[in-house]
């Protein structure tokens, strides 16, 4: 595409009608581009002066490209976590005090997830709300945080950690969004997981619905707790 670059290419993203990629190179279509360039349609071009090492990661998040790595310096500033506006980079919050792996956006928040620290937040995945990072529940028990996607409004985390929130959570983990509707968790505890089978079980066995009709297992919103409800329960744990 346009002459290719002279290293690998770790991310790509759409930003302003252009593709992005971010890598490890160092020329873009015969352009110097230090490790992440835009293709306009015709030709490669660079975003500023680009970043001091490799990006692992794009994303758009409030209009701005956001890229991650392990880079310490975007378009001269200080940064691990830096925000494209166009016309300059800038950093994101205090950034993080490792590589970062991963970013993706989640209702009005970025989440980040990599190696070490992020924002502050120790742990090495954490949540941008345009101001701030926080924490997500008491966190992953890390080293590393590898990827990120959102399903039907939840996140999921995969690397290689064990826990997640305090819940056995084998290299992958699900995060229900606390500024959406937590369906089907119905101890509220921010996660869809075992604990919330006792939950279905009671309820099927009882048959009864708790006073006010309202219960985050009814999950077909029809009234009443039943297999239905139980069919859409496991897709949402699976994530499928």
């Amino acid at each position: 595409l346009g002459g290719g670059r002279d290293g690998p290419v770790h991310a790509l993203a759409v930003y302003g009608n252009e593709l992005i990629a971010g890598g490890d190179f160092t020329m873009a279509g015969g352009v110097s581009a230090s490790q992440i360039a835009r293709w306009n349609g015709i030709s490669w071009q660079p975003l500023g002066s680009g970043m001091n090492s490799t990006v692992f990661c794009l994303t758009v998040y409030g209009n701005e490209l956001v890229a991650g790595g392990d880079f310490t310096v975007a378009g001269g500033v200080s940064a691990r976590i830096a925000r494209w506006n166009g016309e300059t980079w800038q950093n994101v919050g205090t950034g993080a005090t490792g590589r970062v792996y991963a970013l993706h956006p989640l209702g009005n928040s970025l989440i980040a997830a990599g190696l070490g620290s992020i924002g502050g937040v120790s742990d090495p995945i954490a949540r941008w709300n345009g101001v701030s990072w926080n924490a997500l529940d008491s966190g992953i028990d890390g080293p590393e945080v590898y990827g990120l996607a959102v399903h039907d409004g939840d996140l999921f985390a995969g690397g290689t950690f064990k826990t997640a929130g305090g819940h056995g959570s084998y290299y992958w983990a699900h995060w229900i969004d606390n500024d959406g509707v937590a369906t089907g968790d119905g101890n509220s505890d921010g996660f869809t997981d075992g604990r919330d089978i006792q939950g279905f079980v009671e309820l099927l066995t009882q048959g009864t619905l708790p006073v006010g009709g309202e219960c985050a297992y009814d999950m077909t919103g029809d009234g009443s707790v039943s297999h239905a409800d139980v069919d859409l329960f496991v897709e949402r744990l699976l994530g499928s």
